[in-house]
C-alpha cells in the first residue's frame, strides 16, 4: 500500500482568474503593494505568484504597460494642447434644431510639458543644476608670505602720506599698526 504524499505548508490562494484581476488592477494604476492588499496576501506571495505563474506575471507586465502608455498619451496631448471636438446645438434652424460638432483647441499645459521634457531630456531641462567647483587649498606658510607681501606693499604706499602725517602731527594708522606689532614681538 503507497502512502499519498500531502503537500507541506498552506494551500496556494491563487487562481487562473487571478492573472485577469491583476491586469484589470494594474489598469487602474496598482503596484505589487496595491495588488497584495486587493488579493489580501503579502508582498512576498505576489513575488511567489510571478515566478509560479507567467501569465500572472504577463498580465501584470501588460497591464501596466497599457496604462502607462495611456497616461503617457494624455500627458502629451495636455502638454501640446489638444484639439477637442464637443456637440453644441443650434436652434435656429427650419427642423427646430440641428447638432453641430466644433472643434476646439485647449490650452497646453505648462506643468505636463514640464514633466515631459524632465523625463526625456533631463540633462536639459532638470531643475537642479549642477556646479563643480575645484578648490585649491594654500598651506598657511604660503599664506603667511602673501600676508606679510601685502604689509609690505600697504607701507610703501603710505610713505607718502606718512611724511605729511608727521610734519601736521597727526598719527597715522600706519603708525597705529607698527606699534602694535611692535608690541606683539
Amino acid at each position: 500500500m503507497t502512502k499519498e504524499k500531502r503537500p507541506v505548508g498552506r494551500p496556494t490562494d491563487y487562481r487562473p482568474e487571478c492573472a485577469q484581476q491583476a491586469y484589470e488592477c494594474c489598469l487602474l494604476g496598482a503596484d505589487d503593494d496595491g495588488l497584495a492588499d486587493y488579493f489580501e496576501v503579502s508582498q512576498k506571495t505576489i513575488n511567489t505568484w510571478k515566478r509560479k505563474h507567467p501569465e500572472f506575471l504577463q498580465s501584470i507586465l501588460d497591464g501596466k504597460l497599457k496604462a502607462d502608455a495611456k497616461v503617457a498619451a494624455a500627458l502629451y496631448k495636455s502638454a501640446i494642447g489638444e484639439h477637442v471636438i464637443t456637440e453644441e446645438r443650434i436652434v435656429n434652424t427650419p427642423d427646430g434644431h440641428a447638432i453641430v460638432q466644433v472643434k476646439r483647441q485647449a490650452e497646453p499645459n505648462v506643468n505636463a510639458q514640464r514633466m515631459w521634457l524632465h523625463n526625456r531630456q533631463p540633462d536639459k531641462w532638470r531643475d537642479k543644476q549642477v556646479h563643480q567647483v575645484d578648490v585649491t587649498v594654500i598651506p598657511q606658510a604660503k599664506l603667511d608670505e602673501i600676508h606679510q607681501r601685502n604689509i609690505e606693499k600697504q607701507r610703501e604706499m603710505m610713505k607718502p602720506v606718512l611724511g605729511r602725517a608727521q610734519r601736521l602731527g597727526i598719527a597715522s594708522f600706519v603708525e597705529v599698526m607698527e606699534t602694535n606689532e611692535n608690541k606683539d614681538n
